[in-house]
Parts: structure tokens; C-alpha cells; sequence
């Protein structure tokens, strides 16, 4: 229940969503009984949630977020893969012969982004969401990189 309101939240911005999961290991996590290489899968997601959205509407939430705060370290999450506690962003290519044994093989982008962040950043997601509705958007600027640069040897 810790992604109604934030569903909810975005539906009321008219960013329309597909799935969402509060905790993806958690939820994978029964699969490794059948599947003993997803075990090591859902450790890693444990304590991430997750939300899928058409693309157009998941770069809509993404500029929301991203919008509505400082250049901060949340922000940094969010756009740099090597971040610490970094979101992971994916659209799938999808084979549009997949379920034609008799066509060629042609791949296509899907129509789902799949967002996915540690649960610990809804509280932050939910206030710039709730800010860029009432129009508080923050003015561009420097982000904080410190935590993905490397320091510099001055010998």
C-alpha cells in the first residue's frame, strides 16, 4: 500500500501508469524455488519499488521529479547509473516475431518504461510530485556530481 498515494498522485497529474511493486526482490523472491538463479536477482531488488508507465508518460514523471528539486544527490540518483542507491530506467526491445515461429525476427522498442528506485526516495518522489503540481518548479542548475567524480591525484 506505500504506492497508492503516489499512483494516485500521478493519475491527478495525468501521468497514467501500467504496474507498479513497493518491493520487487520481495515480490521475485518465491520465484527462486522454481528459478534458483533468480535468487540472487531478488537480493539485489530487495527494498527497490518499481513503476511502469507508457514511455511518454514515464519521461513525463521523470521531468517532474527531476523539475520540482535541487540538483541535489537525489537527483544524481536518478540520472547517473553509478550513483549510489542509483534508479534504473530500462525500456525493452521487444521482437515483434516473438510469437511467429514463422516470421524473421524484427526488434522494436516496447511501449513500457519500467522505473525503478529504493523505496527509501518515495518520500522525496512524493513532495516534488506534490510541489510540481502546485507549480514549484526549481530554476536549472549545478548538480552535485561529488558523489560519482573521481578526486582528482594532485601529485
Amino acid at each position: 500500500m506505500e504506492l497508492a498515494p503516489l499512483v494516485q498522485l500521478l493519475w491527478r497529474l495525468g501521468i497514467e501508469t501500467i504496474t507498479c511493486c513497493q518491493d520487487v526482490g520481495e515480490s521475485i523472491a518465491p520465484l527462486a524455488r522454481d528459478l534458483p538463479h533468480v535468487a540472487s536477482e531478488a537480493e539485489r531488488l530487495r527494498g527497490s519499488a518499481q513503476v511502469d508507465f507508457p514511455i511518454d508518460a514515464g519521461l513525463r514523471f521523470l521531468t517532474a521529479v527531476a523539475r520540482a528539486g535541487p540538483s541535489d544527490d537525489f537527483y544524481v540518483r536518478m540520472v547517473h547509473w553509478l550513483a549510489p542507491g542509483a534508479w534504473e530506467v530500462s525500456v525493452r526491445a521487444e521482437d515483434l516475431a516473438v510469437d511467429g515461429d514463422d516470421q524473421p525476427s524484427e526488434f522494436d522498442l516496447g511501449y513500457m518504461m519500467l522505473v525503478r528506485f529504493p523505496r527509501t526516495d518515495l518520500e522525496e518522489i512524493f513532495r516534488r510530485l506534490e510541489a510540481f503540481e502546485k507549480g514549484g518548479l526549481y530554476p536549472p542548475g549545478p548538480a552535485d556530481w561529488s558523489t560519482v567524480q573521481l578526486v582528482e591525484d594532485d601529485a
